[in-house]
């Protein structure tokens, strides 16, 4: 660049406005370099020790992510979908019993939260169906409902049923969802699909410490 000592101010004043967005220019190609420098040298600009406490400093609590951490300490969002059919036009009575099962991968223990449903009629088949869900640990054989839960009372279409507390089931453990009747004699022949789909979610966490990782829900 070649510079010229100005002749009058006006002149001047311009030169220093030039020699300002230069300055500003120069800076900025040797952030740029400095970025490349480090990327090319396998130097991360953020390390995942210090990305946890980066994010609680500049996010609120609710929208921090779950697996972030130390591997015993990472949780994320898991779903066990599951599915009973009676059939078509299908007829409850009292010993109207379906069941499905599925296990708990070794991988890391299932916090379930919550269960939703859909189905695919709207009549006495489908939505108003006189049944009712149970939910059984296989593992323990413990219950997670003292009585079963009317299908009616499960929520549907982003509006779930959600437990007051989380339900912590080990690895390799099994879910059973029972559906029955809770008819007590009567039948009652129905018109549709008898096809009722249900979602357990929760989270999937490796509970290396089952204290920590409860600790991780409720503080």
């Amino acid at each position: 660049m070649d510079f010229k000592i100005p002749n009058n101010r006006q002149d001047l004043i311009a030169k220093m406005y030039e020699l300002q967005n230069l300055r500003s220019d120069l800076r900025r190609q040797e952030q740029n370099l400095k970025s490349k420098r480090n990327v090319m040298g396998g130097q991360a600009l953020i390390s995942k020790d210090d990305l946890g406490l980066s994010l609680e400093q500049i996010i609120p609590r609710y929208l921090e992510p779950k697996n972030i951490g130390k591997i015993d300490s990472v949780m994320w969002d898991f779903f066990f979908p599951m599915t009973v059919d009676f059939g078509t036009d299908p007829t409850y009575d009292v010993n109207s019993r379906l069941s499905q099962t599925v296990q708990v991968s070794q991988e890391s223990a299932f916090l379930l939260v919550g269960i939703t449903r859909s189905y695919l009629s709207a009549e006495d088949s489908g939505f108003g169906a006189p049944l009712q869900v149970t939910i059984r640990d296989n593992q323990s054989t413990r219950q997670f409902n003292d009585t079963p839960i009317p299908l009616q009372n499960i929520g549907t279409k982003g509006q779930p049923l959600k437990f007051d507390t989380p339900l912590l089931l080990q690895p390799n453990s099994r879910i059973t969802l029972e559906v029955s009747s809770w008819l007590d004699g009567d039948q009652l022949a129905t018109e549709g699909s008898g096809k009722h789909e249900f979602v357990l979610y929760g989270m999937r966490a490796r509970d290396v410490n089952n204290a920590k990782v409860m600790t991780s829900i409720w503080v």
